[in-house]
């Protein structure tokens, strides 16, 4: 038996088998929530330590330093999972898509580097060399843009795993061009506003493309809800609109809707989010008790709230014998047990509440 993951990959089903196989072994060690409730018990380094050195995280945590260093240690277990994974699916279309998103992470932070001086480090070898984001930046575009280190640029095309990131690095060009007096601030929101609306824009085009209707559906869902935190996360910050509007909402996010929320009080917003979203989880998000826009919303509790409800959707994957569907939901509970784990080591190492951490943490896909 055959299936479209899109309409040109052609998969024989149980070419998943194998690979599933392992998921179910890899999901059987992902930790619960009471494994996030003991870490949080850990009052200093050495406890940590002990605790994570007790679990599949021991080779990754071989001393202090990797306590202090807790980032790039999970995101080496992270990347190292994931591409396990890939190298074991018929296909990488599915690995592809969800790393797809960490791909435009580090390129953001290089362009940010490059454009104010921020500094930056590659978030993981697996994902961008820094050869490829310079011949990202320098590749030439009909118009030359002076004072912005274009001149010298490489005539050979691109590899296709860097194409889809080209049109984000092409707009943020001409955003420049255009604004030559963009503040350091303006620069650094306009690279996240062309650069989230190219990723979301391309996740766009693949949910339309692919024929595995769990995964399409989620990746509307995702869509729909990244848009909604960056419209909060915007009003949260008092930034300006009309940049989020020219920079943002365009292309494939150029909707009434999305459009129509940012010129309505926020409690107004209820209505429009039901038709995306359940009830209960769109009154989580907006209160009825509004003052002003700001007021009104909880940042955090937004983001988890919608986090959850993304996991929620993807967890009856779990169920599912074997194929695409499986080693996709396993993909996003790995991602939120990596997210938990920066939260609850980050939180204790700068000695943040446990209560505070308890608020941020996510639920989990076990």
């Amino acid at each position: 038996m055959y299936m479209y993951i899109d309409e040109d990959t052609l998969v024989d089903i149980h070419d998943w088998c194998f690979v599933s196989g392992k998921v179910n072994a890899l999901e059987s060690s992902l930790f619960t929530q009471q494994y996030f409730e003991k870490l949080m018990e850990m009052n200093t380094v050495d406890d940590i330590l002990k605790y994570i050195t007790n679990s599949k995280l021991k080779d990754y945590f071989t001393s202090k330093e990797n306590i202090y260093a807790f980032e790039k240690s999970l995101d080496a277990y992270f990347f190292d999972n994931i591409n396990e994974i890939s190298f074991l699916s018929p296909t990488t279309m599915i690995c592809d898509v969800y790393i797809l998103k960490y791909k435009f992470l580090d390129l953001k932070n290089f362009l940010k580097n490059k454009l104010t001086g921020i500094p930056h480090e590659p978030i993981s070898f697996y994902i961008l060399k820094s050869s490829d984001m310079e011949h990202l930046w320098s590749k030439k575009e009909k118009v030359p843009i002076t004072g912005l280190e274009v001149d010298s640029f490489s005539p050979e095309p691109l590899p296709d795993s860097l194409e889809v990131l080209l049109n984000g690095v092409n707009n943020l060009k001409k955003a420049l061009r255009e604004n030559k007096g963009f503040s350091k601030n303006n620069t650094l929101w306009i690279i996240d506003l062309i650069m989230d609306n190219a990723y979301l824009c391309y996740l766009s085009n693949i949910s339309v493309q692919i024929s595995i209707q769990y995964i399409k559906e989620y990746l509307e869902k995702f869509i729909f809800i990244k848009v909604i935190e960056s419209l909060v996360r915007a009003i949260f910050a008092r930034c300006n609109t009309e940049l989020l509007k020219k920079y943002f909402l365009q292309d494939c996010l150029n909707r009434t809707h999305f459009l129509n929320l940012l010129d309505l009080p926020m409690a107004d917003w209820k209505e429009i989010m039901k038709k995306e979203l359940p009830a209960e989880i769109v009154n989580s998000v907006v209160s009825d008790k509004v003052e002003t826009n700001r007021d009104n919303l909880n940042l955090m509790q937004c983001e988890k709230v919608l986090a959850n409800y993304l996991l929620d959707t993807i967890k009856l994957a779990k169920y599912i014998t074997f194929g695409p569907e499986r080693v996709f939901g396993y993909l996003c509970g790995l991602d939120v047990e990596t997210y938990n784990l920066k939260l609850v080591i980050g939180g204790k190492i700068n000695k943040i509440e446990r209560r505070l951490l308890k608020d941020r943490l996510r639920n989990c896909y076990v």
